[in-house]
């Protein structure tokens, strides 16, 4: 039946032979509808848009806006920081202060065995001058006498008046009674026993009883 088949397909110009070498080809088995995807070509080569970039040192900000941002930049002050070594180093400025001005003053004193008599005697009358050098004369003692200014201009400056009425004072009284005839100029001494001046003992006699008192115990006991 082969064979007139074959006859029938050859009277119609149908040539069915196959070699035998060729091997059948064998259709494949297609899945679902559904389940088949469009063929994918791998080889087919995908062209991306071409992005011009800028060219280096060129910007595509207008020209105004790039000077108007440039001056609202702050302008930024570097201060160097030095090295501490260097710090140390620098010369310090030291300021000044002004000379200050006393006026003129002076202060005369005596000093006994157990006490020391002092007054200001910037400003004394005869009469005072007169009760001054009596109670002098009245026993042994040493005088003693600080002017202000000083001679020398590199110690007249008003600022140390203090302490040098301070020292004067010391140095008179030397761990003795120190009594004073009134109030004593930039005195701060808190170790002062204040009398009464000279003037009130010439108005008032009874005044001088209580210096008396301290300087009889000094010439009693130098006796």
């Amino acid at each position: 039946m082969i064979g007139q088949t074959r006859e029938i397909l050859a009277n119609l110009g149908i040539d069915v032979w196959i070699p035998r070498e060729n091997a059948c080809q064998q259709m494949p088995e297609f899945s679902l509808w559904r389940d088949q995807s469009e063929p994918v070509a791998v080889d087919q080569m995908i062209e991306f848009p071409q992005i011009s970039l800028p060219k280096p040192g060129r910007s595509d900000i207008p020209e105004s806006v790039v000077k108007s941002r440039e001056t609202e930049k702050p302008d930024v002050v570097l201060t160097p920081k030095l090295d501490t070594a260097v710090q140390e180093n620098l010369p310090q400025v030291i300021s000044i202060a002004e000379p200050v001005h006393i006026p003129p003053f002076c202060l005369q004193a005596i000093s006994l065995e157990h006490c020391a008599v002092v007054l200001n005697a910037t400003v004394l009358s005869q009469a005072e001058q007169q009760l001054w050098v009596n109670i002098q004369n009245a026993c042994s003692a040493q005088f003693y006498e600080l002017k202000w200014p000083f001679p020398l201009v590199e110690i007249q400056d008003g600022r140390g008046v203090a302490s040098y009425v301070q020292g004067f004072l010391d140095a008179v009284s030397s761990d003795k009674n120190l009594l004073s005839l009134g109030e004593i100029p930039h005195c701060s001494a808190s170790k002062v026993i204040q009398l009464a001046d000279l003037q009130s003992m010439l108005e008032r006699p009874l005044l001088k009883k209580r210096l008396w008192q301290f300087m009889q115990k000094s010439v009693s006991d130098h006796g």
